[in-house]
């Protein structure tokens, strides 16, 4: 899994964009009285001159930090004009309800910077510095001293992102999972070692000939497995056993019901672990249950063992 710091910025960016609150709140007790600059608007000035903007306007300055203000205020008494940055989001945030707007201020959406130049003072304030900047003048704005009582700071905080994906995941299952082992007199073996409770399939349904019998058997047994939220799968092919258990290993399926010539004599089926190949023998009514604690990680294969007679069987 990775793991990644996600800044306030990165996070104020994605509150502007959905329009979702996603600020965090603290409160204080007892609470504080704080001063701060409340701005007074000349919305019709500021509507005549900046026309589709005069919203984006009014909220960038609305969500000034205090020093920002004092900023603003020291240089429209000394200069008459303050160059405003505008940011694209509180631009586009400017049309919708005043939550979004809240929202806009939260993540400080707007940022502002002086400008000094003579060239600017004598521009008309109609006109925008840049695409992104307005002039303002003394007479859209001027600020008052204020005071309020504070029961709640809001903030935007930093997360910690956790970056992972059904993908990364998936890869490390298979890579983990991936073994081979040599048989005497055979070819190298690979096998997907699945944890019984993660195998996309749990079992594999056998039938040692095409007989009705046989087949019908392990219908039975996998309707059974149905009720029990096993999956299973059935291989019917003319293959040899060994074969047909090699292909199944090659899925990652961890058990094996195989229904043989016994079957029919004693109504019995084999039930063969993945990982040890070793085989054992219990009646087919036994078999859902135990597959079941199997699979469900309650029971252990070395349980099984010691409870069911073990079958030599040479796969071949």
């Amino acid at each position: 899994m990775e793991l990644s710091l996600c800044a306030a910025y990165d996070l104020s960016r994605h509150a502007a964009a959905t329009r979702v609150d996603l600020t965090a709140s603290e409160t204080l007790n007892p609470p504080l009285k704080e001063n701060f600059l409340k701005p007074f608007f000349d919305k019709k000035l500021i509507g005549t001159v900046f026309k589709k903007q005069q919203a984006a306007v009014i909220a960038a300055i609305e969500c000034m930090q205090e020093q920002q203000k004092q900023q603003m205020q020291q240089q429209l008494l000394d200069t008459g004009t303050y160059t405003l940055s505008l940011d694209s989001s509180s631009s586009s945030s400017s049309s919708g309800s005043s939550s979004s707007k809240a929202d806009s201020c939260g993540a400080d959406a707007a940022s502002s910077s002086s400008n000094n130049s003579s060239s600017s003072s004598s521009s008309s304030s109609s006109s925008s510095s840049s695409s992104s900047s307005v002039v303002v003048t003394r007479e859209m704005v001027r600020f008052e001293a204020s005071s309020r009582t504070v029961h709640e700071r809001r903030y935007t905080p930093s997360v910690i992102e956790p970056s992972f994906g059904i993908g990364r995941i998936i890869y490390c299952i298979l890579e983990h999972s991936f073994c081979s082992r040599e048989i005497k007199g055979q070819e190298e073996r690979v096998f997907m070692n699945f944890p019984a409770q993660i195998a996309p399939i749990k079992v594999l349904l056998l039938p040692l000939a095409s007989q009705e019998p046989l087949l019908l058997l392990l219908q039975q047994l996998r309707q059974q497995l149905l009720l029990l939220q096993l999956s299973s799968k059935m291989d019917c092919s003319s293959a040899s056993v060994g074969r047909r258990y090699a292909r199944a290993d090659e899925l990652g399926i961890p058990f094996a019901a195989t229904a043989d010539f016994d079957s029919l004599k004693d109504f019995s089926v084999t039930i063969r672990e993945r990982n040890s190949m070793q085989q054992v023998r219990m009646h087919a009514d036994k078999a859902p249950k135990v597959l079941f604690k199997l699979c469900r990680g309650l029971a252990t294969w070395q349980q099984i063992l010691d409870k069911y007679p073990l079958v030599t069987v040479q796969e071949d």
